[in-house]
């Protein structure tokens, strides 16, 4: 009686457990209306380091959108391969993130994810998706930790057909640092690192 009691309620655990995982997974939908900045800077500068993250990117093709018919559905899948956790953005507006009092400057850590087609030696960033996150916003910022993913839901408008083409994904950090001075707006990007995914027959991106 006891070795079954046992055995249900290790059952039952690792059922549990196997929830809390799944649900501990991150999503993000950033195929809806975009809330943009009541003041989008009208200058920037930014450097690169060129550190790869140790993050591994993969392109999954969830086929045409229903509602656009003409953009395919991509979704980018960032899986943190380090020994510690890493913080991301979740909100694709940067509309929130904007102070609501006046304040000369502000910093937000940035994520963009792009698709990029390589062609006869040419490349070509053909669409993807921003998300942005600050500690002053709750649930803005989410701390990826080994072995999470991120999911980041995008619709892409797909290139023409082009033999011989391929598509590599693309996921990059950047501390943003938006700021005001005699009137004038500009937007400083440094990169925190990048990582880019394996490459996938052009053809992914065609019904």
């Amino acid at each position: 009686m006891n070795r079954q009691l046992s055995i249900v309620c290790s059952v039952t655990v690792a059922f549990l457990l196997g929830v809390s995982a799944c649900a501990a997974q991150l999503s993000v939908d950033a195929t809806g209306p975009i809330r943009g900045r009541r003041v989008e800077p009208t200058a920037g500068h930014g450097g690169g380091v060129g550190k790869r993250l140790p993050i591994q990117v993969t392109l999954e093709f969830q086929g045409r959108s229903e509602e656009d018919k003409g953009k395919s559905l991509v979704d980018f899948v960032l899986t943190n391969t380090g020994s510690t956790d890493i913080k991301v953005p979740l909100s694709p507006s940067p509309g929130d993130l904007e102070p609501k009092t006046a304040q000369p400057n502000y910093t937000v850590t940035s994520l963009a994810v792009r698709i990029t087609v390589y062609v006869d030696g040419k490349r070509i960033i053909i669409g993807g998706a921003d998300l942005y996150g600050t500690g002053r916003v709750p649930k803005s910022l989410a701390s990826l930790a080994p072995g999470q993913s991120l999911r980041v839901h995008t619709a892409i408008a797909p290139p023409s057909p082009q033999k011989g083409s391929t598509l590599v994904g693309y996921a990059g950090l950047s501390s943003e640092t938006i700021s005001t001075d005699e009137g004038r707006t500009s937007c400083d990007i440094q990169e925190i690192g990048y990582s880019l995914s394996t490459a996938y027959p052009g053809s992914s991106l065609q019904p």
